[in-house]
């Protein structure tokens, strides 16, 4: 839809099952690899859940990035880790691996390492985002009848720390610091 609007479109993978650290380097690699930006265009960097955490250590990591990223766009994103990840033990994250349309690459597997909430706040407390880039953060927490029953039992989980959650994450955690809250 949005190439209408003269935009291009492209899907950027990394491993689900790996730390930020890593997929801050597979991320660096293919935004490097692209062309120079034509018109003065540069990149908007869209994550979903870890990927937005991912996108943040790109950026603050790799200087280089700047001149090619306009804006980060976090949907959901896991930006202050979650609870969630103290109560998962990696090999059932591992499990991921099975799931249909899943590549079978386990990666680092420090996926669960880099959720948890205090890794997620000290790395944010102790990296300066570029200034240069702006960045938006859309945070989800449905009311609870709107949470799927394979999700309820996870939701009231983290009820238990604040009820604005969306079965995942806290909606506070999903916030980049200094963002437009969309």
């Amino acid at each position: 839809p949005l190439a209408r609007f003269g935009h291009e479109v492209d899907l950027l993978e990394v491993e689900a099952l790996s730390s930020c650290g890593r997929n801050a380097g597979i991320i660096r690699e293919a935004v490097m690899g692209l062309p120079d930006p034509k018109d003065g265009r540069r990149l908007v960097l869209v994550g979903y859940s870890k990927g937005a955490p991912d996108i943040l250590e790109a950026n603050a990591t790799y200087p280089e990035l700047q001149s090619h990223v306009s804006a980060v766009v976090s949907i959901a994103g896991a930006i202050g880790g979650t609870p969630m990840a103290n109560t998962v033990e990696q090999p059932t994250l591992n499990l991921m691996q099975y799931f249909p349309d899943a590549e079978g690459d386990i990666g680092d597997q420090g996926a669960l390492e880099s959720l948890k909430p205090e890794v997620r706040k000290r790395w944010l407390a102790t990296h300066a985002l570029p200034a240069s880039i702006r960045y938006y953060s859309l945070v989800t927490y449905p009311d609870s009848d709107h949470i799927s029953s394979i999700l309820k039992s996870s939701h009231t989980n983290l009820r238990q720390v604040d009820s604005r959650n969306d079965s995942q994450m806290i909606f506070y955690d999903q916030l980049i610091p200094g963002s437009v809250l969309l």
